[in-house]
């Protein structure tokens, strides 16, 4: 089924919306990080790695000027951002692409990324009401990308730490724990998890819930490309299980 709707479906919609294959721009105004807390995070990656101190972390708020993608954004939204190695400043205009989730950068169609990511959203967008929240939800979805398999913000490719002991950095140790054990089952999806790419300025995650056409047609098709990826993470770990039980 996975296959089909990659091979078939998913083409066909990305087309008719026009994700994939003419522009479908977002034009914001980046407005403040808010409301946040103040960390120091780092992260590393393979040809380098960014120290950023005492910087607010929380959801990013935009206000939208215009919009060609239909997917229902309305005049302003929150998201978080997904490029930690990019910027963005307090006022600036950034005109924003539309994708699917896999297709950001730092996704990089990583299908483990991709289910870990859904599974927060899920499971603890909703709780994101204050600076603590914020705070744990960014943080946890910059463990995502860079270090997916690990709920420690103090090692690994991703660390976070004071001023202090912000509680956003504990709290978000205890939703990574959730969503790396494997065992639970997976949540119902609440959110169609939108991806926004800029070649200049920090790429973001938008959850939005299913909406009426034309608009749905688009988040149609962006769910389906995160079914494809969850599908095929579903795959490779039962897989994983089988040589487990032979060996």
């Amino acid at each position: 089924m996975a296959r089909l709707l990659a091979k078939f479906v998913l083409p066909a919609l990305l087309a008719v919306v026009g994700i994939g294959s003419a522009r479908a721009d977002v034009a914001t105004t980046f407005i403040g990080t808010a409301p946040s807390q103040t960390i120091n995070t780092r992260a590393t990656v393979a040809d380098g790695s960014r120290t950023i101190n005492e910087g607010p972390i929380g959801p990013f708020n935009f206000v939208v000027s215009s919009d060609t993608s239909n997917t229902g954004l309305g005049s302003t939204f929150k998201s978080f951002c997904a490029a930690y190695f990019k910027d963005v400043s307090l006022g600036q205009n950034v005109t924003y692409q539309a994708v699917a989730l896999a297709d950001l950068p730092d996704v990089g169609g990583s299908a483990l990324k991709v289910n870990r990511l859904q599974r927060l959203y899920d499971l603890f967008y909703d709780r994101t009401t204050d600076a603590a929240s914020g705070a744990a939800f960014q943080l946890a979805q910059w463990k995502i990308l860079y270090d997916p398999n690990s709920s420690n913000l103090s090692t690994g490719n991703f660390t976070a730490a004071g001023p202090g002991l912000p509680s956003g950095i504990a709290l978000a140790e205890s939703w990574l724990r959730t969503i790396n054990d494997d065992t639970l089952p997976e949540p119902a999806q609440k959110y169609t998890l939108i991806g926004l790419f800029s070649a200049t300025a920090q790429d973001q995650i938008v959850p939005v819930t299913p909406i009426p056409a034309p608009a749905g047609l688009v988040l149609l098709a962006i769910g389906a490309a995160g079914l494809i990826a969850r599908r095929r993470f579903a795959g490779k770990k039962t897989d994983a299980e089988a040589t487990d039980a032979v060996a």
